[in-house]
C-alpha cells in the first residue's frame, strides 16, 4: 500500500510540475524576441527588395565606388547601445565628410545586411578600408575616442592627432 501511494504521489507531483511549467512558459516571451528588444542579438529577418538595394553600394565585398574608407554601424533604433551610438555616428558623418563614409544600417528594416556582414550582436561596427576590405570589427557600444583611434590605425587623420601636434608645437 505504501509503495503504491508513493508512486501515485510521484506521478501527481510530476504532472503538476509539467502543467505549472507550461503555464509559466506561455507567459514568457520567446528568447529571440527578448534579444531583439534588448539589442543583445541580431535579429534575423528575411531579405527584402529594399534591403538588397540599400546594401548594394556598401557591401562587405567592397563594391562601393567612392574609394573612401567606411564605418558601417549595424544596429536598431530600439536597442539601448544602438541609441547611444546614434549621436556619435552623426558627429562622425559631419567631421569626416569626404574622408570616411559613415553609415548606419537598421537590421530590423534590412535583415539582409545582418547576413551580409555576418553579425552576431548589435550594435556592430565594421571598419572597411578604401579598397573595400574589412580591417576591424567591434561588437557593442564603441566610444568615439576608440573609433577615432581605429581611424588613425587606418591612416585617417583625426582632429585628436592634429590637436595633439599643434598643442605640442605651440609650447615650443
Amino acid at each position: 500500500m505504501k509503495q503504491t501511494q508513493v508512486v501515485a504521489l510521484v506521478f501527481v507531483t510530476l504532472f503538476l510540475g509539467i502543467v505549472i511549467g507550461m503555464k509559466i512558459g506561455k507567459n514568457q516571451p520567446a528568447p529571440t524576441a527578448v534579444a531583439a528588444q534588448t539589442g543583445a542579438v541580431c535579429p534575423t529577418l528575411p531579405p527584402t527588395a529594399d534591403s538588397a538595394a540599400a546594401t548594394a553600394d556598401t557591401s562587405a565585398g567592397g563594391t562601393d565606388k567612392s574609394g573612401l574608407p567606411h564605418l558601417v554601424d549595424l544596429g536598431s533604433t530600439t536597442c539601448i547601445p544602438c541609441k547611444e551610438m546614434a549621436p556619435i555616428l552623426e558627429e562622425l558623418k559631419t567631421e569626416f565628410k569626404g574622408k570616411v563614409d559613415v553609415e548606419f544600417i537598421n537590421v530590423n528594416e534590412d535583415g539582409a545586411a545582418a547576413d551580409e556582414y555576418k553579425i552576431n550582436l548589435i550594435p556592430t561596427q565594421v571598419f572597411i578600408d578604401k579598397d573595400g576590405k574589412e580591417v576591424f570589427r567591434h561588437e557593442g557600444f564603441f566610444p568615439k575616442a576608440d573609433i577615432l583611434a581605429q581611424f588613425e590605425k587606418m591612416g585617417i587623420k583625426t582632429k585628436q592627432a592634429s590637436e595633439g601636434v599643434s598643442s605640442c608645437c605651440a609650447s615650443t
